[in-house]
């Protein structure tokens, strides 16, 4: 079951590769300034998220997720640096011992990485899905899908990774052209999903709760 929504996933991903590098192309050249990194992340999610809908995404829901999302983009953002630098520096710290127990210390550090990884890929996505989007209610909702669906979380945050590392370390380019998009769709898919699985789950609950009333 889970391999057959993995390669569904996949299928979907494939299906929308046009569009997926042609929003990559525009993440990558507005993030070249670094300092709008955040908000082009922000409109790549939002963008995708459009795609993960069925729905059309060009440049223009590009730049409408940027400006839309903007300052939330930098809220996300700042967290994301501070966590991962802490990570990170934990990582180094822990490399610079020579006794057996340091093996075990990073290892923590690298599954706490990979949790965190697996919560970042439902937090924005589930930002966008809300009214009114706030980032604490979207962590919060990101940790009940991750405990409602591990297996599944855990997957296609693995898939995620795997993309992250083959594009770092094997095919540098990947970045400029696929790799972003693939791994934002990739969460929006896997948020939109979940959302619509418990929503279908509680359907017959509330229908009965209706007519006893």
């Amino acid at each position: 079951m889970i391999n057959q929504t993995l390669r569904d996933q996949a299928i979907d991903a494939y299906m929308a590769t046009i569009p997926l590098i042609t929003l990559n192309v525009l993440w990558f050249i507005v993030s070249l300034p670094i300092v709008t990194a955040a908000p082009a992340a922000g409109a790549l999610f939002y963008a995708t998220n459009r795609l993960a809908h069925g729905k059309p995404a060009n440049a223009s829901t590009f730049f409408e997720g940027f400006r839309q999302y903007f300052w939330r983009s930098w809220s996300w953002g700042i967290l994301n640096i501070l966590v991962g630098s802490i990570l990170v520096s934990n990582y180094i710290f822990y490399g610079r011992f020579g006794e057996s127990w340091t093996i075990w210390a990073r290892a923590i550090v690298l599954t706490l990485s990979f949790l965190w990884l697996a919560l970042q890929m439902y937090t924005f996505p589930l930002m966008i899905e809300q009214e009114k989007p706030h980032l604490r209610t979207a962590m919060r909702n990101s940790l009940v899908l991750m405990i409602k669906r591990p297996v599944y979380s855990i997957g296609i945050a693995l898939l995620i990774a795997v993309i992250v590392l083959v594009s770092s370390l094997v095919i540098l380019p990947l970045w400029a052209f696929f790799s972003a998009s693939a791994c934002a769709y990739l969460a929006n898919r896997a948020a939109v999903g979940s959302i619509a699985r418990f929503a279908n789950s509680s359907a017959p609950t509330e229908s009965a709760d209706e007519s006893e009333s």
